[in-house]
This record gives C-alpha cells, sequence and structure tokens, in this order.
C-alpha cells in the first residue's frame, strides 16, 4: 500500500495504516514511512534506520509530524484605530495555511465579467469561495486579504459585497488603487486562510 505525507511544523500526523516519522534539520524533513498497519509499524521501527542516522548530521533529531485543528482569533488593541469596516485589526491564526492567489472577475470558462464593478466584486468573491471549498473550507477561514482596486472611487461598493461574506470577525485587510490589473479590470483580491 502506498502511503503519502503532507508536513506542517509543529502539527500531528495520524493514520490507522502508515507510520511517519521525520527527521528534523534546520532546513529539511526526512520521512520513514510504513506500509502496514500503524500498531505494527510503530512496534517494528520507532525510529529512522541507523543507517539514514549515519549519513545525517549529528545535529539532527527525531520528531513525530503532527497535525492539530486550526485556531483562529481576532486581535485587537485600544492603542491603535478601531477597525472601522469590514477587517480586524490583526488574526491570529495557528494551522496549515492555504496562501490564494489574486482573483479577478473571470468566470470559471475564461470569460471576463466586464461590467459593474458591483459585478465584477461579486465574481471574483464566488471565485474566491470555489477556491475555499475546493479545500473544504470557507470565508470563516480567512485571516488576511488584499484588496487591489483600479481606482479608490470603487472602495464602497466593493466594501458593501466584501463585508457581506464577512457577517463577524472579518480578516485583516489592505487594500489599495493599483495603476494597472491583469486584464484592465477593476478589482483583483488574495486571500490566506488558516485550517
Amino acid at each position: 500500500m502506498a502511503a503519502a505525507v503532507v508536513a506542517t511544523a509543529g502539527k500531528r500526523f495520524n493514520s490507522r495504516t502508515t507510520a511517519g516519522r521525520a527527521l528534523v534539520s534546520p532546513t529539511r524533513f526526512f520521512f520513514t514511512i510504513a506500509s502496514e498497519p500503524l500498531g505494527r509499524a510503530l512496534a517494528r521501527r520507532t525510529h529512522p534506520p541507523r543507517d539514514l542516522l549515519s549519513r545525517c548530521p549529528s545535529t539532527l533529531h527525531t520528531q513525530t509530524v503532527t497535525f492539530s485543528t486550526m485556531h483562529r482569533e481576532v486581535h485587537s488593541t485600544e492603542h491603535a484605530p478601531a477597525a472601522i469596516g469590514p477587517y480586524s485589526q490583526a488574526i491570529k491564526a495557528e494551522g496549515t495555511f492555504l496562501f490564494l492567489s489574486g482573483q479577478i472577475p473571470l468566470r470559471p470558462d475564461g470569460s471576463l465579467v466586464d461590467s459593474t464593478i458591483e459585478d465584477q466584486t461579486e465574481q471574483v468573491m464566488k471565485n474566491l469561495e470555489a477556491v475555499l471549498s475546493s479545500a473544504g473550507i470557507g470565508f470563516a477561514n480567512v485571516v488576511k486579504t488584499t484588496i487591489l482596486l483600479s481606482s479608490m472611487d470603487h472602495f464602497a461598493a466593493v466594501n458593501e459585497i466584501y463585508g457581506a461574506r464577512f457577517p463577524s470577525d472579518p480578516p485583516a485587510r489592505a487594500t489599495y488603487a493599483a495603476a494597472g490589473l491583469p486584464k484592465n479590470v477593476d478589482i483583483e483580491i488574495e486571500a490566506i486562510a488558516v485550517y
């Protein structure tokens, strides 16, 4: 049985069918994987093979790789200006991160929504939602967004549509006017989510 491992520092790896151990250096992870039930694998090999250890620097040590659930918490202070829109001063997050590339108002078939800023924003939000959904998460997992606009004149309309997707505890956000966006659209939004 083939096995695959995804590593995130400080998270828990747990499987009934495979066992994983990691050698950790400051720059890389090495895994040993057993394709058998976890109990037998751990009984047979609780440490990486000695020949692998002998080929690695003496500063390496073994560490079990673990995964945990995400943690997302709004952080704010009265010593900085309060949020005046659908954003938070800061978000404290822990878990596995998903970095979403900037989305512009393209439909899945590649055609461009080039009508009003409201229509363009709706399409961008649908695109972000589709990417989040494909990872099994949603807007509640977003911790940071960056909005690029062709003109700050669009800010109020964008803010209303954007804010509807974050009814409580919105992510941290930055909004900029950009001299030129891909395909001459009026909006692009990128996001970072945690799960």
